[in-house]
């Protein structure tokens, strides 16, 4: 889990130095919220590794993709706000395209409990962190309360390290691996800090998870674009995949425009 404390610590001081300001608290209130998020956090990480680990990742992919549309559905149960019809077929057909971008031929599912229940947990934390976030966000200003939630995301990491027997166990890598795996901790925090930022920032978390969705058009291009180079063959399952891939894309893409219009 090394790569989830850096992750965490390079958010919390990339959203620390984009604010300018170090967010100390003024009363013990002011931490119960961040606490809270950066805790979800945290929990969505460490669920996620645990499901695409110990369990199937031909399962846990669709699974998790759900997160675009329960994310209006908790936001509507905690009463930030009710979703639109719109936002509802904006999440739809993003969650129609992430699901279709993960089919394909499948090996058999051997741990199908582990992997459904690892992943949902994983959709659950972090929807309700989405939520969170923008509901204290707007509430409290994300110059303050952004940057608090994932300094308590990188404290639960590193204390996670700590309980965690195989994080324990296992070697510390050794430079040109450790370089790897810091760029790799490098590129999802940057994600991090788009996201959590524009949530808080705009009070928009249905909408964000929409636009978020279509990274899969973008793992496309790239695949299509440099695929070979890198060894990876995802088009080779024949004229099915392809389509199933640009029929996924087409979900997103209609998406993507339901949420702009709906902007």
């Amino acid at each position: 889990m090394l790569v989830t404390l850096l992750t965490n610590l390079g958010t919390a001081v990339g959203l620390s130095l984009f604010y300018g300001t170090f967010p100390v608290p003024r009363s013990i209130d002011g931490l119960v919220a961040p606490l809270v998020a950066g805790s979800l956090f945290y929990a969505g990480q460490a669920l996620t590794f645990e499901a695409v680990s110990r369990g199937d990742v031909s399962i846990a992919g669709p699974l998790l993709s759900t997160k675009v549309i329960f994310v209006p559905i908790v936001a509507a149960i905690i009463a930030v706000e009710a979703p639109t019809v719109s936002t509802l077929i904006a999440a739809v057909a993003g969650l129609m395209g992430g699901v279709m971008l993960q089919l394909g031929p499948k090996s058999s599912p051997k741990r199908l409990r582990a992997t459904v229940l690892l992943s949902l947990a994983a959709v659950f934390s972090f929807s309700i962190f989405d939520v969170v976030v923008q509901r204290f966000g707007q509430q409290n200003g994300a110059r303050e309360f952004v940057p608090r939630a994932m300094i308590f995301a990188t404290i639960c990491s590193a204390v996670g390290m700590k309980l965690s027997r195989s994080a324990r166990a296992a070697p510390l890598p050794s430079s040109r691996p450790l370089k790897a795996l810091a760029f790799v901790a490098a590129l999802m925090a940057i994600q991090a800090m788009l996201v959590v930022g524009t949530i808080a920032e705009y009070g928009d978390a249905a909408g964000v998870n929409v636009a978020y969705g279509t990274r899969g058009i973008w793992s496309i291009a790239v695949i299509a674009v440099f695929g070979k180079s890198l060894g990876i063959s995802e088009f080779e399952g024949g004229r099915r995949q392809i389509i199933l891939r640009l029929v996924a894309a087409t979900f997103i893409l209609l998406a993507l425009v339901v949420t702009l219009v709906r902007a």
